[in-house]
């Protein structure tokens, strides 16, 4: 069998005494403190996330089958990047704006073939614990930069591993592979390729904001107990030092940031120093690169539209044939034989409509929940603004069961889950999310769910 039953997780559960299962909900929400694993909603103001109390258990076949689409994502989005270069109608459904553009080419220069590493995570529609997970499984995003929540995938498959693997008995449960791990080896693995073995990493985020995830302060400090040497970085805390971009006068290797562009372009405008940013570009030293930048939704146009068949090799198109939903960029035009707009009003009810290049689930509606008037405001916004918007079939939503302490006694409830998908040559981590809305993500309150793997 390649798949391992929910409900039997659900039933070695609900075998447990009341007390038993409260003591165990006390140790996780103690771990998720003691491992600093928090998010902050206001200023100075930490929200420790939820975790289930119920595992996620999946296979080696399971394992395997959502790595090799992980790694042939990121090959598809560098594909399109290069094409890009070349090909209006690509440049058309792929946007930058002129300051993005201006960014691109200063760090390019004549070097258009440089290497490029990208650290990716895809976010999947499925249910691991269903027989049929593998026809039901759909590609929702491809998250290349800023991927967030890592530290999080990190510390649940632990917690689950120490706290919720002994209550059940199932034989050789252990943690899911390590996205730090991940992470760390794609840095390693892009400063060989520019001739700088064994790097200096810094982590860049914006510090300057005490709202959003709270990760790299945690993660540095698990890197630094390894043995890695990694400092967190704000961006205008990075200078140059005799040629080199430096922080706190440390010659740094690697950037691994979390801005896009356009959050470097909104610092620039608020007038940030950002001339080691541009030179870490310029050299080559960013991870993820310039590429991506291409993590529009709208790359799933390129993936399920059969006028791009050429982009792809064969085999790769046929696997992501399968899995990529029909996805569309909003705009005045017949696509593929069909009346975009007028296709998008008529099918409200089979359709969401996604911003093209926000994240964390901002402004997603979904046509069956929304009015027929606030529907099409949204595409005629959209036809005035290509590329604003994606259109997207709208997929069956997967649920599961899980125990829910109130006030010291246990309800089983019905929750909404996503996975997250981050992946190497042979490692896969996967992120668990549950929510009660449809609309599953972490910056809209949703809880982490620990995965285990067992063969």
């Amino acid at each position: 069998m390649d798949y391992f039953p929910a409900g039997r997780v659900s039933a070695m559960l609900r075998r447990l005494p009341i007390p038993v299962l409260r003591a165990v909900a006390e140790q996780v929400r103690g771990e998720v403190r003691r491992r600093e694993t928090y998010f902050h909603v206001r200023k100075d103001v930490a929200r420790y996330l939820p975790m289930a109390l119920k595992p996620w258990i999946v296979t080696e076949a399971q394992r395997g089958y959502l790595r090799a689409l992980a790694v042939l994502l990121e090959s598809a989005a560098l594909r399109a990047w290069h094409a890009r270069r070349e090909r209006p109608d690509l440049q058309a459904l792929l946007p930058f704006t002129e300051d993005e553009e201006r960014w691109i080419r200063e760090a390019y220069g004549r070097n258009l073939r440089r290497p490029e590493t990208l650290m990716s995570r895809c976010d999947v529609a499925v249910h691991l614990g269903r027989a049929d997970w593998r026809r039901r499984l759909r590609l929702l995003e491809v998250n290349l930069v800023g991927v967030g929540a890592a530290y999080y995938s990190y510390g649940a498959g632990r917690i689950a591993s120490e706290v919720l693997a002994p209550m059940l008995p199932v034989a050789g449960l252990q943690p899911e592979d390590d996205a730090l791990e991940i992470i760390m080896a794609r840095c390693r693995e892009h400063g060989r390729k520019i001739g700088r073995r064994n790097p200096t990493v810094a982590l860049v985020e914006y510090r300057r904001s005490k709202e959003g995830p709270h990760e790299y302060e945690t993660m540095q400090r698990v890197y630094q107990d390894r043995g890695y040497r990694v400092v967190v970085a704000d961006p205008v805390e990075l200078d140059v030092r005799r040629g080199e971009v430096a922080h706190r006068g440390v010659p740094i290797d690697i950037l691994y940031r979390d801005p896009t562009l356009l959050d470097f372009l909104w610092m620039e405008r608020q007038g940030d120093d950002l001339r080691a940013v541009k030179l870490a570009f310029r050299r080559n030293q960013v991870v993820s690169s310039l590429a991506g930048e291409v993590d529009h939704k709208a790359l799933l146009e390129l993936l399920s539209s059969p006028r791009f068949d050429r982009l792809f090799p064969r085999q790769g198109r046929a696997f992501l044939r399968r899995h990529v939903p029909w996805t569309r960029v909003v705009r005045a035009e017949r696509v593929d034989g069909v009346d975009l707009p007028a296709y998008i009003r008529r099918h409200r009810s089979s359709l969401v409509i996604k911003p093209n290049r926000d994240y964390g689930g901002k402004g997603i509606r979904i046509g069956a929940q929304t009015t027929a008037a606030q529907w099409d405001r949204l595409i005629d916004e959209g036809v005035r603004h290509p590329g604003r918007y994606v259109a997207q079939e709208c997929l069956p939503f997967n649920r599961d069961d899980y125990p829910m302490m109130h006030d010291g006694s246990v309800r089983w409830e019905s929750r909404y889950i996503v996975t997250g998908v981050h992946a190497g040559p042979s490692e896969t981590a996967l992120l668990g999310r549950m929510s009660e809305e449809p609309i599953v993500n972490i910056t809209r309150g949703g809880a982490i769910v620990g995965v285990l793997r067992t063969s």
